[in-house]
C-alpha cells in the first residue's frame, strides 16, 4: 500500500468513499497453467480431468476511504470480505501415496482490514506505517477424512504491519530504512503444527547526478539485513517440503540513465 508523495508537489485534500462487490465463479479448467497440471491429476486413474472437482463460487464485497488529512498527513483503510464456497483442498489416496490430489474441500469466508498512514512532516522526511489484519477461517474443510471447522488454511498470515522511513539528507541524497513482521503459519488445515512468526529490516540509498542534460539515479537497497532464518510460507507435503525458506540477506543495485 505504499503510498509516497512526490516531494515539491502541493496537494489539495480529498475524501474518497468506494464500495464495490465482487462476483468470481471458476473451474478448475480455468486455472491458470502452473497448476492446471495439479488439478488435472485423477485419484482414480492415470490422465484425465479430475471429476472430484466441482466449480468454486466467490462472492464479496469491499469498502475503501481516501482521506488525505492535509499536506502532511493522509490515511487509507480498506476492508473487504469474501464469500467462498467449494474451496480446494488437497488429500492422498493408499494407491498412489507419493502423489497429492485436489479435490472440493469446503468453504471459507475470509475478510481483511488494510490500513496505511502517511506523514509528511517535511519535504525531506517521510514515514509510512502500514498494517494488514486477515482472518481467513474455513467454516468447515475435509482433510485426510477429518472434517476441521473454524481453523485457518495452510500459510495464511493473521498481522502483517510494515513501516518505511526516508530522510533526503541533501536533494541528490537519499536514504531510508523498512521493516516488516510477519505472524506464524499453519502447515495444514487441522492447525496442529504452525511455524512461528519473524521480523526483518532492510534499508536503501539513493544518490542522483544531473550534468550536461543526463540524469543518472544509483539505488542500493537490502532487505533481511540482520540475515535471520525464516520460513516464507508453509503448505501440507508429508513426503516433500511443507516448509519454504525465504532468502537470507538480499542486496540490490541499480543505475538509472535518462537522456
Amino acid at each position: 500500500m505504499r503510498r509516497r508523495k512526490d516531494r515539491g508537489q502541493t496537494e489539495t485534500p480529498i475524501r474518497r468513499f468506494s464500495w464495490s462487490a465482487l462476483n468470481d465463479s471458476r473451474r478448475a479448467t480455468g486455472i491458470p497453467t502452473v497448476v492446471t497440471e495439479e488439478l488435472a491429476r485423477n485419484p482414480d486413474s492415470f490422465g484425465g480431468l479430475n471429476n472430484h472437482l466441482v466449480p468454486t463460487t466467490s462472492r464479496g464485497e469491499k469498502v475503501d476511504l481516501c482521506a488525505p488529512v492535509s499536506d502532511t498527513f493522509t490515511c487509507d483503510v480498506a476492508i473487504f470480505r469474501l464469500l467462498t464456497d467449494n474451496d480446494f483442498g488437497r488429500y492422498r489416496v493408499d494407491s498412489r501415496p507419493l502423489e497429492t490430489f485436489y479435490n472440493s474441500a469446503g468453504s471459507s469466508r475470509p475478510y481483511s482490514l488494510e490500513t496505511f498512514l502517511g506523514f509528511y512532516p517535511t519535504p525531506e522526511f517521510s514515514m509510512e506505517p502500514a498494517y494488514t489484519h486477515f482472518r481467513f477461517h474455513y467454516d468447515h474443510a475435509l482433510h485426510n477424512s477429518v472434517m476441521c471447522c473454524n481453523t485457518w488454511p495452510p500459510g495464511s498470515l493473521e498481522h502483517q504491519p510494515t513501516l518505511d522511513v526516508e530522510y533526503r539528507i541533501t536533494p541528490n541524497l537519499m536514504a531510508g530504512m523498512n521493516a516488516e513482521t510477519r505472524t506464524r503459519q499453519y502447515v495444514a488445515q487441522t492447525n496442529t503444527v504452525s511455524v512461528g512468526g519473524y521480523s526483518i529490516v532492510g534499508a536503501q540509498f539513493g544518490y542522483k547526478i544531473r550534468n550536461a542534460g543526463v540524469a543518472t539515479d544509483f539505488l542500493l537497497s537490502g532487505r533481511d539485513l540482520g540475515n535471520k532464518p525464516c520460513v516464507a510460507f508453509t503448505e501440507p507435503d508429508p513426503d516433500g517440503n511443507s516448509y519454504h525458506p525465504a532468502p537470507h540477506r538480499e542486496m540490490f543495485g541499480g543505475v538509472q540513465v535518462r537522456f
